[in-house]
């Protein structure tokens, strides 16, 4: 048995090599399940950061993106920064009309902070006047921006890609958000696919944040009612510090606000108690109705007004407390 072992063993050392035609025809089965989605990626890379996919994506928003890196020798002396109930919400008309101070509003979505930090407003405050108030204004969950890493960040990647040293960027996204970076690719090609043929967005809606000193109003219906979902999550008291001690340079006065929230949000107590000596305002609580369906605390024109009054009397103490004594 052992001497008929030996044989086996050497007439198997002795079998024939693969064919190489076999053997390539092996490699190319395993070609493109290998290379797919690195041929993937670089599609996206050349795509979906583009002008073409931005005008052709029928979203108001990814047209408008990044609005505040865009800015050159302006002199806001008013500057807004913060998410979208910010971008949605605060009307520089009206901080403007009630304070005398020009006024812009470059905030973005949640994600472009849980993802890029600041980096959009530091490219702001590299290449324009230095503003006298700069006011974050975020929903009390995003006062710690990494726990809302739940909101898809695929605007913020475009973003970022549309960056200078792409390969920097890649590697950043790869190490820190892997599976937001292939959510990206897959959400962005089918996109692509499926408005490749749709018309480029109009003159009006490229330009929409230019004509409102930043703001991007969205309407939707109004609601009546509150969800059930908690969103208690406390702030980051390091990161808040860390806004003031940053920007609070330079004569700029830096001011940390939390979005108002519906008098039936869950969360309305929990706030309430966690925020005080974090922020400079209050968590006001105002009738549902002024919100709308179109994003988490998003509002109307009439919320909008509120927001924007409600900032515009926080500044006005800051420059002649009699100013606050009616509306200019």
């Amino acid at each position: 048995m052992l001497a008929s072992s030996g044989v086996d063993e050497k007439a198997e050392g002795r079998r024939a090599p693969v064919p190489r035609a076999v053997r390539r025809r092996f490699y190319l089965y395993l070609l493109p399940l290998i290379g797919s989605p690195f041929l993937l990626l670089m599609a996206a890379l050349i795509i979906l950061p583009s002008k073409w996919f931005a005008l052709h994506s029928q979203n108001a928003y990814l047209v408008n993106v990044g609005y505040g890196a865009k800015l050159y020798g302006e002199n806001c002396q008013v500057l807004i920064y913060g998410d979208s109930s910010a971008m949605v919400g605060i009307d520089p008309s009206l901080i403007r009309a009630r304070t005398g101070l020009s006024t812009c509003n470059i905030a973005e979505l949640q994600p472009m902070t849980m993802l890029n930090g600041t980096m959009l407003l530091d490219i702001y405050l590299e290449h324009n006047t230095r503003p006298r108030f700069l006011v974050f204004f975020f929903a009390p969950e995003d006062l710690d921006p990494q726990s809302q890493r739940t909101n898809g960040p695929f605007e913020a990647i475009v973003w970022r890609m549309r960056q200078p040293d792409k390969l920097k960027s890649l590697i950043y996204l790869t190490l820190h958000y892997p599976s937001e970076l292939m959510g990206w690719v897959e959400q962005g090609l089918r996109f692509t696919l499926i408005n490749a043929l749709s018309k480029p967005a109009s003159t009006e809606i490229q330009h929409l944040r230019e004509h409102t000193h930043g703001q991007l109003p969205m309407s939707a219906r109004s609601l009546s009612v509150c969800d059930s979902l908690l969103r208690n999550a406390p702030p980051d008291k390091a990161w808040v510090a860390g806004l003031r001690s940053k920007y609070g340079l330079g004569g700029t006065t830096v001011l940390v606000d939390a979005t108002p929230l519906a008098t039936c949000d869950p969360s309305l107590s929990f706030f309430q108690r966690v925020l005080p000596g974090v922020i400079d305002n209050r968590v006001e609580a105002l009738p549902v109705s002024v919100y709308n369906a179109d994003g988490r605390l998003h509002v109307d024109a009439e919320g909008s007004a509120i927001f924007s009054k409600m900032v515009a009397d926080q500044i006005a103490k800051h420059l002649d407390p009699a100013s606050l004594t009616g509306d200019r």
